[in-house]
């Protein structure tokens, strides 16, 4: 049975689209770029760390050992910068 540490709820992840400051001080979002979340399950952190920066997202570790569940699944098409929320089991 999971210790209270381990049953810590997955929150939702937070998403950052692209953005670009104008120089009139206006800022454009570009809510039209899209990158899959990749599947972090059985990885180590490192691993889902070095695959996510290299897909544009961040991650939200939760825990220790290896991955187990995610939040956006995979697959899910989210913006560039989106934080992935990793949760990691022994």
């Amino acid at each position: 049975m999971p210790d209270a540490d381990e049953r810590v709820a997955m929150a939702a992840p937070k998403i950052a689209p692209v953005e670009q400051t104008r120089s009139n001080g206006g800022v454009v979002v570009d809510t039209g770029q899209r990158v899959a979340v990749p599947s972090f399950e059985g990885s180590a952190l490192r691993g889902v760390v070095e695959r996510a920066s290299a897909a544009g997202l961040r991650v939200e570790p939760i825990g220790s050992g290896l991955a187990r569940e995610q939040a956006p699944a995979a697959g899910t098409m989210v913006p560039p910068g989106t934080e992935v929320v990793v949760r990691f089991a022994r």
